[in-house]
């Protein structure tokens, strides 16, 4: 029989080596080694079928036998190995996707991790390929997104709406860039969907409407050049219309500004020269370097000003005739020279503001279009950001300032009535910032007065802070929104007295800045919205988890109560470890339910004596305090305005921490000191606060912990220490941080492992 048996046996492993070989996947199997205390601490190979040695490219030989983290000496590093002690420690699989890059492997792998024995059996494939084609098809989304939110032209996707007998009668937006939005003063959504003539109905009078039913029905491209003032919309646009499908691609141009600059060609090369000779603003002239394709591939420096070369710190003499790229090659990437290349190939000019790395310069460029290239104008603003420009300056210093300032300026004089009263002003100057921010040419400003170029100026109240200015000499600044007179924007405008009733008129269309301060508005509305939303969540799923965990714990006692003689010593064993994970969760979710109450179910703020508060935590502790034989000093603590309960917390999981990681056999000696701490001797976070604090220290000799854990400690769920060194949930630091938090304050540790902790908590006095 002894015989046979071992024959079948044989037969019945060759059966399963050779199914195993048969398998594409790579399957290890793996005994745990453990040292003296009974931890894993590596893995022994049994194992490996014909592909697992094909996936690493080793015979079975140099496998089988070996310990993992030999084979595999990044193991740790990647993850793997602890998911494979947790799969031998409880029974669960593991499966994970890594990437993983060392002895002689370099390759994503998917891998699964199951329990056999006192080991596991591992399967993995290479999912290398599979990896590199999913994130070049999210690259590729991501591309094309962001080149259509990005381009500077307005896009739509439109399809048509036909009538009963196939005649197209109108078009919707299938989609839109945000650039088109911008442009017509709308979101994306609430174009997105909608019928053309809906918010345009001007369209389909105007002409547009025709030529995108011509390119539908002809299947011919479109370019063309329209003006378009109705509707919201007001400029000329350059528009291309390419069909699709059942479908027309729609770009939109602003050439407006192209349009306007055309009247300002005029201008005399003395007048240049005198700009740049005189201009506070650094300029630059580059000319376009194109390739045999005609791609513009780069500039070169034809022109440039002295203020140049404070600016940049290099003299006109070493940038002239040099390459941008050669100069400046950071600026080939950063994003600078992909704005002055839009700008050289469409004819649009760009304004933006830039800063260096770290954000402590800030320059406002102008760039347009000069014949080959492009003139760029620097303006460094952050003297502008901390103060207005100096009014005092003599004629001579203002003149230069006007040729050269990219803000809007306007100096009047006063319009006198018979009794002397100023009723109005007369513009006596005028520069090209202010021609483009009016949308009007300087001959047209000079000479006539406010209210005959802008008529609806007393309508908007603005005039009431010009004539302020001019009858008082009182300097004035303020921000509005003008919506007369052919404008439509938000303007930052400072009013300067000149003397005798003369005033200088500053400013400077922030239209961009209120857009996006509306914005930022509405995504902090938004984020406190989730965050409501998810902290009632994890408070309804705390207590709807309970409940499940009840009824395992009831019928666990059920089991072994009743059935205990029937399944042996062994199914007690698994009964108790049942009981035993049912009680550790039931102590998770009470924790959760702790930490989201923090957030959810804050009382009204009390006088809180810490005095008593303590005494109050250190009698619920009593017997963790007499166990650990403790020895406890407190010093006078002052009296809080705060959530009592939540302070309780606070105190009861930090002192419950120092006598919980004491070190054994030895005394705990735990103190709490008070001292108060002055607005200029806060830590970082709390810069900027005008009352004092007190700094409470709950300081331990227990086994304190590696520095490098400071920030992790107070992270929900975060644990130093195994659950059979230590008990815990790894939510009380958490809590603490939260009550903190809302008490505005702030909370830090410091340690070295055996040397015991501190942690510092931070929180206001009563004012």
């Amino acid at each position: 029989m002894s015989i046979v048996s071992d024959h079948q046996e044989l037969v019945s492993t060759t059966r399963l080596q050779a199914i195993l070989d048969a398998s594409l996947n790579g399957i290890m199997a793996f005994t745990a080694v453990r040292s003296d205390d009974g931890q894993i601490i590596d893995f022994t190979c049994t194992s490996a079928n014909r592909a697992a040695c094909h996936l690493l490219n080793k015979p079975a030989d140099e496998l089988v036998g070996q310990r993992m983290l030999t084979l595999f000496t990044a193991n740790r590093e990647v993850g793997f190995f602890d998911a494979y002690v947790i799969t031998v420690e409880t029974g669960v699989n593991q499966r994970l996707e890594r990437y993983y890059e060392a002895d002689g492997l370099q390759a994503w792998y998917d891998v699964n991790a199951v329990k056999f024995e006192d080991g596991i059996v591992v399967t993995f494939i290479d999912i290398s390929l599979q990896k590199q084609a999913q994130l070049a098809q999210q690259q590729q989304a991501s591309r094309l997104q962001s080149v259509l939110n990005g381009s500077l032209t307005s896009i739509a996707l439109m399809t048509p709406v036909r009538d009963e007998t196939g005649t197209i009668i109108d078009f919707y937006f299938a989609d839109v860039n945000a650039s088109l939005a911008q442009l017509t003063s709308r979101s994306v959504e609430s174009l997105r969907g909608q019928r053309v003539s809906t918010y345009f109905p001007y369209y389909k009078t105007g002409g547009l409407f025709d030529f995108y039913k011509q390119a539908i029905e002809t299947g011919q491209p479109l370019r063309f050049e329209l003006p378009y003032y109705a509707d919201g919309v007001r400029g000329w646009f350059d528009i291309q219309v390419a069909p699709q499908s059942d479908g027309i691609v729609v770009n939109f141009v602003d050439i407006s500004p192209v349009k306007k600059a055309q009247m300002a060609r005029e201008q005399t090369s003395s007048l240049l020269q005198t700009v740049m000779d005189n201009s506070l603003t650094g300029i630059t002239k580059l000319d376009a370097i194109r390739d045999e394709a005609n791609r513009l591939i780069d500039f070169r420096f034809a022109l440039v000003n002295q203020t140049m070369r404070q600016i940049t710190g290099r003299r006109p003499e070493d940038l002239l005739g040099r390459l941008q790229s050669e100069v400046f090659p950071h600026q080939m990437t950063n994003g600078l020279f992909d704005r002055y290349r839009a700008v050289a190939e469409t004819g649009e000019p760009a304004r933006f503001e830039w800063s260096n790395t770290d954000g402590t310069i800030w320059f406002d460029i102008s760039v347009v279009q000069h014949h080959h290239g492009v003139i760029i104008t620097f303006l460094d603003i952050t003297a502008i950001k901390k103060a207005q420009l100096d009014q005092q300056q003599q004629a001579q210093d203002l003149k230069q300032i006007v040729d050269g300032s990219l803000n809007g300026l306007l100096a009047c004089d006063p319009v006198r009535d018979d009794n002397g009263d100023i009723y109005d002003l007369r513009m006596s100057l005028a520069n090209q910032a202010a021609s483009r921010l009016n949308g009007r040419p300087v001959d047209q400003l000079i000479g006539r007065t406010l209210l005959e170029a802008f008529p609806s100026l007393p309508r908007s109240g603005v005039m009431t802070y010009y004539l302020h200015t001019a009858r008082t000499g009182e300097i004035q600044r303020f921000e509005t929104a003008y919506y007369f007179d052919g404008l439509q924007n938000w303007y930052d405008i400072a009013v300067t007295p000149l003397g005798e009733g003369r005033i200088l008129i500053s400013f400077v269309d922030i239209s961009s800045s209120k857009h996006l301060q509306q914005q930022l508005e509405l995504s902090v509305a938004d984020l406190k919205r989730s965050n409501e939303s998810l902290q009632q969540f994890a408070y309804v799923a705390s207590h709807d988890l309970q409940e499940p965990l009840r009824k395992i714990q009831a019928f666990g006692d059920l089991l072994g109560e009743q059935f205990g003689p029937l399944v042996g010593d062994d199914g007690r064993t698994l009964i108790q470890r049942m009981q035993g994970a049912a009680a550790r969760m039931q102590d998770l979710i009470k924790a959760l339910l702790m930490y989201s109450r923090t957030a959810t179910h804050q009382q009204p703020y009390q006088q809180v004596d810490l005095n008593k508060l303590t005494r109050e935590v250190l009698g619920d502790l009593e017997t963790a305090i007499t166990e650990h034989q403790a020895q406890i000093h407190v010093d006078p603590l002052p009296t809080l305005t705060g959530d009592a309960t939540q302070l309780r917390q606070l105190f009861q999981n930090l002192l419950s921490n120092a006598l919980k990681f004491t070190i054994p056999r030895e005394v705990a000696r735990i103190a709490i000191h008070a001292r108060q701490v002055d607005p200029g001797d806060l830590p970082v976070p709390l810069f900027g606060q005008s009352r004092s604090f007190v700094a409470l220290d709950i300081a331990d000799n227990g086994i304190g912990f590696d520095m490098k854990y400071q920030e992790r400690i107070f992270r929900l769920f975060e644990r130093l220490h195994g659950r059979s060194q230590y008990t815990g949930t790894g939510i009380g630091l958490a809590i603490c941080k939260r009550v903190v938090d809302n008490h505005g304050g702030y909370i830090t540790a410091r340690s070295e492992p055996g040397q015991g902790a501190t942690f510092t908590v931070y929180l206001p006095l009563p004012n």
